[in-house]
């Protein structure tokens, strides 16, 4: 079954009125390359889990996204992370991003960099709440895999499956990513296949757990001489185990 690998979603720069958050995404058509362009980097026990829980569940069907409740799911999202630091820890900035992002129409966020070890129930909840969803990386900036002298090993399996463990339990998180803009040119295509172990492994693992059947994707950089090639071998093929669940587009412009 072919994967998101005919898809066409695009960020698109708005004005808006938080320094925090900026790049919303717009639909296009009924599939989903994510197409980046603005990355502007900007006891939760039982009764917790019941109220986050109301939010449709997110997975993928084909090359589209579905909610848990039938419902096609378009994505409209900000990338926000401001700074390195993990942005879903502050309850009180996630209130008010999220109220405003809910204003603006927005029903997901991309977040680069998290600290799994950091509690994430409340600002989750906060998301949750607003009807937005998460797409997060499993990597950081010491685990995420090099275009040159690329590895997929132990320690950076470990690292991504912490990122997992936390995340898995949000109704509400959409997506991991396994890489960000891991190949930048037509000669780091030899780091291709160690994405595609990685999304291989991440896949195995989440069904290993016998976690939920969140997505696993990969954000790659607008090079045109990777494309569609780089799409079509991380994306398609007929064994879905170690195909991508989406594949999204970073295409910034000024």
């Amino acid at each position: 079954m072919p994967r998101v690998c005919l898809s066409s979603y695009s960020f698109t720069q708005q004005s808006v009125p938080s320094a925090k958050f900026a790049g919303l995404f717009s639909s296009h058509n009924s599939s989903y390359t994510i197409n980046m362009r603005s990355s502007l980097s900007i006891a939760c026990g039982l009764a917790l889990t019941a109220v986050a829980s109301a939010i449709p569940t997110i997975s993928v069907k084909g090359s589209k996204f579905f909610t848990s409740d039938g419902n096609q799911y378009f994505v409209r999202g900000i990338a926000y992370q401001l700074v390195p630091e993990d942005p879903l820890i502050d309850n009180n900035q996630c209130q008010l991003d999220a109220s405003l992002m809910k204003t603006l129409g927005a029903n997901a966020i991309r977040v680069y960099h998290v600290d799994p070890t950091a509690n994430h129930q409340a600002c989750m909840k906060t998301f949750a709440d607003a009807g937005i969803y998460l797409f997060v990386d499993l990597d950081t900036f010491n685990t995420q895999i090099e275009q040159t002298s690329p590895q997929w090993n132990q320690s950076q399996f470990d690292a991504f499956a912490k990122v997992m463990d936390e995340f898995q339990q949000f109704d509400n998180t959409a997506g991991f990513f396994v890489g960000n803009e891991v190949l930048t040119t037509g000669d780091g295509s030899v780091a291709a296949p160690y994405v595609k172990a990685a999304a291989r492994d991440m896949k195995a693992y989440r069904n290993s757990k016998k976690y939920r059947n969140i997505p696993v994707g990969y954000s790659a950089a607008d090079i045109s001489s990777l494309r569609p090639n780089l799409q079509n071998y991380l994306a398609c093929g007929t064994n879905s185990s170690d195909a991508l669940d989406f594949f999204s587009l970073n295409a910034y412009v000024p």
